[in-house]
């Protein structure tokens, strides 16, 4: 059997354990290549999520200091998810399909929420 993970997919929710020990998510939105559109999920709590819990479809909103107002937090990130996610499951992306763009690169899975 091969260790090998699968490439993420669009609606794939992926989990991940913060150093402060509470859990937050991210949400595939598109794939272009080995580069992934991924929204930061609402979801922030000592336990990891279930694929039911409504604040994964939600977007994690940050203020922007030259727009002046809350945005969604929206990057695109390069590779596979390392071994500190753990994909919760699949959901609709009810709209959120329609983005894609973003200005912002955050680099690689790996980094991204690291330890």
């Amino acid at each position: 059997m091969s260790n090998k993970k699968n490439k993420p997919m669009p609606g794939q929710i992926y989990a991940a354990e913060l150093p402060n020990k509470y859990w937050c998510a991210l949400g595939v939105i598109s794939v272009v290549g080995n580069s992934y559109l991924v929204y930061t999920t609402s979801y922030y709590s000592e336990i990891p999520p279930e694929i039911e819990d409504p604040c994964l479809s939600q977007f994690y909103y940050g203020y922007d200091l030259h727009l002046k107002r809350p945005e969604p937090s929206i990057y695109w990130i390069d590779g596979k998810p390392g071994d500190n996610y753990k994909l919760i499951g699949e959901i609709d992306l009810k709209g959120k399909n329609e983005i894609k763009e973003s200005n912002w690169y955050s680099g690689i899975w790996k980094q991204f929420f690291s330890k």
